[in-house]
Parts: structure tokens; C-alpha cells; sequence
């Protein structure tokens, strides 16, 4: 049961990391596509390239403090919302995932042996 439980704990995080990677993949698209010069500069970002990190906060920040509203483009508003809330699901996915494992891994062998 224990193994049952972190396997399906590790493909939620998969699955919710691939959910999040095509969010963010849909939204710098219609950035790029749309607003080249604000695509520009945010630094050029892209999902996988050298300094992505860096670029990954510009847009993080860029999100967080909504200044997509500013281009008035409703696409770019929905993905961005879409992201929010994709980046929500991953972070909570994540976490409980990491609790689950610490839980059978540090917690649950102890209680057995009571």
C-alpha cells in the first residue's frame, strides 16, 4: 500500500509538471507571438535555454504583478490566468507529494514497530 501511494504521489507530480510546462509553453508563445517587444524584454524567454532560470523570474514577475493587462490582449489574459493557476496545482501537487514521502519513509516505520 505504502509503495501504491508514493508511486501515484510521483506520477501527480509528473503529470502536473507536464500541465505546467505547457501552460507556460502556450503563454510565452502568444507573448512572443503578439507582443514581440515585450517578449523581448522579458529577455527572449523560452522553456529550455541557457539562463531560462533568469528569465523564468522576469516572467514570473511579470505574471505575479499583472502587467499583461496592460497589452490589452484577452488571449494573453486567459493563458496568463491559466498559468497562475497551473503553477498553483504544481506547487500544492509537489508539496503534498514531498509530504507523502517523508511521512512513509521517517514517520510510518516508527508507528510499525510501536
Amino acid at each position: 500500500m505504502t509503495r501504491l501511494i508514493l508511486e501515484c504521489a510521483l506520477a501527480a507530480i509528473v503529470l502536473a509538471a507536464i500541465i505546467a510546462t505547457a501552460v507556460q509553453a502556450r503563454f510565452l508563445s502568444i507573448l512572443r507571438e503578439n507582443h514581440p517587444e515585450q517578449w523581448r524584454k522579458l529577455g527572449s524567454p523560452a522553456l529550455f535555454k541557457s539562463g531560462s532560470m533568469g528569465n523564468s523570474s522576469a516572467v514570473q514577475q511579470f505574471i505575479k504583478e499583472e502587467k499583461f493587462a496592460g497589452l490589452n490582449d484577452e488571449r494573453l489574459s486567459k493563458a496568463a490566468a491559466m498559468l497562475k493557476l497551473a503553477n498553483r496545482l504544481y506547487s500544492a501537487v509537489f508539496i503534498i507529494g514531498i509530504a507523502l514521502f517523508v511521512w512513509n519513509i521517517y514517520f510510518l516505520p516508527h508507528l510499525k514497530n510501536r
